[in-house]
């Protein structure tokens, strides 16, 4: 399966992308909010894992953006955030994500939650 995963902190997002690699994905990473844009519009993935909280462009209007988009109406979209209270849940709802997963996390469920929105894609 194909995805984004998008972090301004570069080392969270490689470590992200290890975890996925490893399971078997193809994975693209993007630095920030407006490479995460251009990047899903480019490569059309099924996942997209989006940070909330980059400076240039925050997770909620990426994901918005995408949605906005005809290409991004079947992405799944994976909030990935330090932000564990419910303003930024409802937020992130509103915005179009489907799933909301808070970091840290734990690698074996987290991919298992992975794993299940592919199964949304069959």
């Amino acid at each position: 399966m194909k995805i984004v995963v998008a972090d301004d902190i570069s080392d969270c997002a490689e470590v992200l992308a290890y975890l996925l690699r490893g399971d078997g994905h193809l994975v693209f990473v993007a630095s920030g909010g407006a490479e995460a844009i251009a990047l899903s519009a480019s490569v059309r993935p099924q996942v997209a894992v989006l940070d909330i909280g980059m400076p240039d462009i925050d997770g909620y209007r990426v994901a918005s953006t995408i949605r906005q988009n005809e290409w991004g109406r079947f992405i799944q979209l994976v909030a990935f955030t330090g932000w564990n209270d419910a303003h930024s849940r409802q937020r992130a709802a509103a915005a179009g994500f489907d799933l909301y997963i808070v970091k840290p996390i734990d690698p074996m469920p987290f991919l298992k939650r992975i794993r299940e929105l592919e199964t949304r894609l069959t």
